[in-house]
């Protein structure tokens, strides 16, 4: 035969509860509050009995204080919302409400407030290096380009969109000519120097919706959305241009460097691997690297030296 709680059970649990515990009204107002509350609120219980439940919510916002009315009048209730304690910290708080009735016969609600700023600041903290492990894996470490597998990804989808408007896609392998003499002269520290100049000319002399990667060592790619396949060339040799144009100062001394660039026209018809593109596009980049300088078109079957 179950027996009735006696009162002085459920104030101790009361009093020595780790959540902050409130008996409110239904207007809000607060009747009672436990030692957990005022040391979570950093306020008296004096304090909190004089004030009303919502003007402890952190934020001012017309929709907390709906929100709150409206879930107090739920039979059970439960809910996350921001709460500050007097000496201004906010406090991610969720609380469970229930109804009830006291011995006078008016509605009350006893709600459970719990302190989770520590779990919501975990999970802050692991979407965010989520979001830092996702840009390490996409992105070249070195100079903040696309790397491989992030330029594949994108590239993908692009050939999926070309699908569906029609339009032929342009890409363009290009590397730095007599990389390794530079290299080797200057050290890697020299190398790592020209491989970021590189990549903020090229980024900079680009369409903003084109897509420039770091592909692997000196080699960088270049998906050009939309591009027929005059455009493409004429964007080649005046890249081309561009590189042989541009001054280079590194350690006091004054150089200039060239790029070999290797170009193909996807049609938005294309259906076949994505790797064969790319190998494609690397073979018109090894012939054109035979003359330095230079840039060398290829179509999916008849190769044309420019």
């Amino acid at each position: 035969m179950n027996q009735p709680v006696h009162p002085d059970c459920c104030k101790s649990l009361f009093e020595n509860a780790y959540d902050a515990i409130f008996i409110i009204d239904d207007l809000g107002r607060i009747h009672y509050a436990n030692p957990a509350s005022c040391q979570l609120l950093k306020k008296t219980a004096d304090e909190l009995i004089q004030s009303s439940f919502h003007d402890l919510f952190a934020r001012e916002e017309v929709y907390q204080t709906a929100l709150f009315f409206s879930l107090i009048k739920e039979v059970n209730s439960r809910s996350l919302m921001h709460f500050k304690a007097s000496d201004g910290v906010e406090i991610d708080g969720e609380w469970t409400s229930s109804k009830f009735t006291d011995k006078s016969g008016a509605p009350r609600i006893l709600l459970i407030l719990r302190d989770v700023s520590n779990f919501i600041e975990a999970q802050r903290e692991l979407k965010e290096a989520e979001i830092f492990a996702t840009e390490l894996a996409t992105h070249d470490f070195l100079t903040g380009l696309l790397n491989r597998r992030g330029f594949e990804e994108f590239m993908e989808h692009e050939l999926d969109r070309a699908k569906r408007s029609g339009k032929p896609t342009g890409l363009i392998m290009m590397d730095i000519d007599h990389f390794k003499q530079i290299n080797d002269k200057f050290g890697h520290t020299g190398g790592d120097w020209l491989l970021r100049e590189f990549a903020t000319v090229m980024s900079t002399s680009i369409r903003d919706y084109d897509v420039f990667a770091r592909f692997a060592g000196d080699e960088f790619i270049l998906l050009l959305p939309e591009t027929l396949q005059g455009e493409s060339m004429m964007i080649a040799e005046r890249l081309r241009l561009i590189i042989e144009s541009h001054p280079i100062k590194y350690s006091g001394e004054h150089f200039k460097i060239t790029a070999s660039l290797g170009v193909i026209s996807v049609p938005s018809s294309y259906d076949g691997p994505m790797e064969d593109l790319i190998a494609l596009v690397d073979k018109a980049l090894y012939l054109a690297k035979g003359n330095r300088n230079s840039v060398y078109f290829q179509t999916l079957d008849v190769e044309v030296g420019v």
